[in-house]
């Protein structure tokens, strides 16, 4: 996709559906999150999965 194609069709999401997955997708997730670049490729992740909706 060119990137003036993308910056036109760029929008923001406000709204998501709930539905639950299984630990095996989040941790799948959470390891290709892991390969994103981060400032001077520091990688200081810190990542809270909550898996209830209790406070």
């Amino acid at each position: 996709m060119e990137l003036t194609k993308a910056l036109e069709r760029r929008r923001s999401v406000k709204s998501y559906e709930q539905y639950d997955l299984d630990r095996e997708t989040i941790y799948d997730l959470l390891d290709k999150a892991a390969l994103s670049p981060s400032a001077w490729n520091l990688q200081q992740w810190k990542v809270i999965v909550a898996d209830t909706d209790e406070a």
